[in-house]
């Protein structure tokens, strides 16, 4: 069986980028395993892309069962769970985890927190209810002034009807979590990702990286479809709302990272299909 050794102690959106399964053949190897064992924090970005990416080597390689290992006798195994990831991918089908997850009290939707889920959203109604949720995360957590809680509003609303709107699909994985001083929020699709059509607007560009940031310009039609996530990208990058406010979005072969005054964009290691967005508010 194939065996990845994930090297980073965090899976965070910058380390997930760099994991690399180009080299797998499912014609030498009966099976992948995929080992987290070494490592000791798991971010809600991570947890959606591991969702993610397990799904896509189901899809992609039928016959090929996938084994997942977690660090034993960690926290972050029992924050996973906690979470309901070893749960999900498990329910992806042919997936084994190790240690074997156990079930943990699930809090009410009260909480400030939002365990992983797929969302179901077949028109603008569900994601906005399910944005509406996650603002509300926000605004226990925070005392933002009302102009800047709404522009998160209509971010947070406009990134979950592009799943309904431009992906292909009809569910999104999200999750959301509070830490001391930070706010994660992590919403993903398994989607076409940036849509062809944006890119004759675009002339010339082509890769992946390059159209995520092309597509937060205002009135760009498809990743930012309007004003909503131009706006929100402003919000949470301007030091005087936020201490390092960062907004990072992956989309097939491409990531950008943006904070501050400073934007980075990489090609991906390995291509897992979709867009998939992380949201870092520090207070």
């Amino acid at each position: 069986m194939y065996k990845y050794v994930f090297p980073s102690s965090s899976i965070d959106f910058l380390s997930t980028n760099r994991i690399d399964l180009s080299t797998y053949n499912d014609a030498l190897w009966a099976g992948m395993t995929l080992d987290f064992s070494g490592s000791s924090f798991i971010t809600p970005y991570g947890m959606i892309f591991l969702y993610a990416l397990v799904s896509h080597l189901r899809e992609k390689y039928p016959d090929s069962p996938v084994r997942v290992i977690f660090p034993v006798g960690d926290d972050l195994f029992g924050y996973s769970c906690r979470m309901h990831l070893p749960q999900m991918l498990k329910e992806i089908g042919d997936v084994t985890i190790s240690p074997e997850p156990y079930t943990v009290r699930e809090r009410d939707r009260r909480a400030s927190l939002q365990e992983l889920k797929l969302a179901d959203l077949p028109h603008n109604d569900a994601a906005d209810e399910e944005a509406d949720y996650l603002s509300q995360i926000i605004r226990r957590q925070t005392n933002f002034q009302v102009d800047t809680l709404e522009i998160i509003d209509t971010g947070l609303s406009e990134l979950l009807s592009n799943v309904v709107t431009h992906s292909g699909k009809n569910q999104a994985i999200l999750v959301a979590q509070t830490y001391q001083n930070d706010i994660r929020i992590a919403i993903g699709d398994s989607g076409v990702g940036i849509p062809f059509r944006l890119r004759p607007y675009q002339g010339q560009l082509k890769d992946d990286k390059t159209l995520i940031s092309e597509s937060l310009l205002p009135m760009v039609s498809s990743l930012g479809g309007g004003m909503g996530l131009t706006e929100l990208k402003a919000s949470i990058t301007r030091d005087k709302l936020w201490r390092h406010g960062v907004l990072m979005i992956r989309s097939n072969a491409g990531w950008i990272w943006t904070g501050g005054e400073e934007t980075i964009e990489r090609d991906t290691a390995y291509i897992v299909p979709g867009t998939y967005v992380n949201i870092l508010l520090k207070r």
